[in-house]
């Protein structure tokens, strides 16, 4: 009986070229049991898979520790929690959890999307890193399921999670182990390696080609991406980048020690002195966070072991490789938004979703608006001038490189003069997940008359990423799509 148990398991997990999409998965560390998508795409989906040990009690401020293997065959057909963090719009669409304690510490998961036709050869992988300035956001927002695009694509797509704010950075003396990478405390990077390990590791048993990745990160995760690209222990784990509103970044470790200190004197003041790794590991998860509120996020530093000791953002990338590099033209707008304007993150809220009665001077004062207008130009200028340094800095390195800009703003004022193409605004473009009238960050930005211009929209972003991910280049052709060189072309998304 054990036997038949066991080659039946062996059939089901063949690689999906040899048949259509497995709803049941044997992987590296246990059986899966996936789900097919009714809701018209073909694709089976494999939610909430673990890909490193749960970072609670001892792992809690550790690099990502190897999964136990499990017995019996593991449920995936619902998300993981999201990673620790107080509730925002960049994580869930549902306002109750606003401010609020949301996600779990137990969140190293990633989840997949697999065609469900058969294929003659293994399919290539996308990977998707969510943004949210390092601490927020969710694998799970609707906006970022992958079953469309799957689909359209013919290729597997991965989104994952990784440890946010301070449980995804610290440097604290009492937390080293004397492990090298426990005390790099880039614990959110490392989960990002720890991801792309396991996919080396499984997509082949899901159908996908493990030398056919590629790495697309939106905002904090291009921010990742970036580093991912300088970093020896990411080496040979993605084959292609995609960057949607990132720039490189890097810090000092004078830098991040400042930060961790401030968070230990926010403990003190809320009368909280954890003197070892203990009794930082006894804290809450609540105590952490409220501790970490306000801190911005920060990755590696120049430690020797995840970067280089002479690491610099502009210097050589370790892992360069073809890149397509995307940014919206107002990447400030909406960022800006909350600091300018007359409501607060709950009034802001309410105002994206009752889009249509709102008038420009219930969100911005005339001073509110000057501000906002002359400093979305000065962040826009400097992100402009980033990503054109990475960009030549890639090409310098004999990789191809593609840009766009994206500037789309089809929608009713005040919004199209406030926010425009705002940071963001291309995502759900690209997964070609508009959500309709539901409640989400970007309501304003869709009306019945403007779908079949978004679905083209879509059509056009989707084709060329399928190129890119399977030739490095979004337009074999050559038509719309200009490479990257000494003439800075780029195509423009409107």
């Amino acid at each position: 009986m054990r036997a038949h148990l066991v080659l039946a398991l062996m059939l089901l997990s063949c690689p999906l070229w040899v048949g259509a999409a497995p709803a049941v998965v044997q992987l590296a560390d246990g059986v899966v049991q996936g789900q097919a998508e009714a809701d018209g795409f073909p694709v089976v989906h494999y939610l909430g898979l673990p890909f490193a040990a749960a970072p609670v009690g001892e792992r809690r401020w550790r690099a990502p520790q190897p999964l136990e293997p499990w017995q019996g065959v593991r449920d995936a057909s619902r998300f993981a929690p999201a990673c620790a963090q107080t509730g925002n719009f960049f994580a869930s669409d549902d306002e109750s959890t606003f401010g609020q304690l949301y996600g779990s510490e137990d969140c190293l998961y990633l989840n997949v999307w697999a065609p469900a036709a058969a294929s003659d050869r293994p399919r290539p992988v996308l990977v998707f890193v969510h943004g949210g300035a390092g601490v927020a956001g969710s694998s799970a927002l609707p906006a970022y399921n992958g079953r469309r695009l799957a689909y359209e694509l013919d290729a597997l797509v991965v989104t994952i999670q990784y440890r946010l704010g301070v449980f995804g950075s610290l440097h604290v003396p009492a937390l080293q182990t004397g492990d090298a990478l426990d005390d790099a405390g880039a614990f959110g990077l490392l989960d990002q390696i720890a991801a792309l390990r396991w996919v080396q590791r499984n997509i082949g048993a899901l159908g996908g080609d493990p030398a056919e990745v590629t790495v697309m990160g939106h905002s904090a995760g291009a921010v990742s991406l970036w580093t991912l690209m300088r970093s020896p222990l990411a080496s040979g784990l993605f084959a292609r980048a995609v960057s949607l509103s990132g720039i490189p970044m890097s810090h000092e470790y004078k830098d991040v020690l400042a930060r961790s200190e401030t968070f230990v004197a926010n403990l003190e003041q809320a009368g909280l002195r954890p003197q070892d790794a203990a009794a930082y590991r006894a804290l809450s998860t609540a105590q952490v966070l409220a501790a970490g509120q306000g801190l911005k996020a920060m990755g590696a530093y120049a430690d020797g072991v995840v970067l280089p000791a002479d690491d610099t953002r502009d210097g050589p990338l370790i892992n360069a490789v073809p890149t397509l590099i995307g940014k919206v033209e107002n990447e400030a707008s909406m960022l800006l938004l909350l600091r300018y304007s007359r409501v607060d993150r709950d009034g802001l809220w309410d105002a994206i979703q009752q889009h249509d009665e709102i008038r420009r001077a219930d969100l911005l004062s005339w001073w509110g608006q000057l501000r906002l207008r002359v400093v979305g130009r000065l962040f826009n200028g400097l992100v402009e001038r980033r990503i054109k340094r990475a960009a030549d800095a890639l090409i310098g390195q004999s990789v191809p490189v593609y840009r766009y800009v994206f500037e789309w703003d089809d929608f009713a004022s005040p919004w199209q003069d406030i926010a425009g193409a705002s940071h963001g605004l291309d995502v759900p473009f690209v997964f070609g997940n508009f959500q309709g009238d539901s409640a989400h960050y970007f309501r304003f930005a869709w009306s019945p008359a403007s779908q079949p211009q978004r679905e083209l929209i879509h059509r056009q972003l989707s084709v060329a990423l399928g190129n890119f991910i399977r030739r490095s280049d979004p337009d074999p052709l050559g038509e719309d799509w200009p490479i990257w060189d000494e003439r800075r072309q780029l195509r423009r998304v409107h």
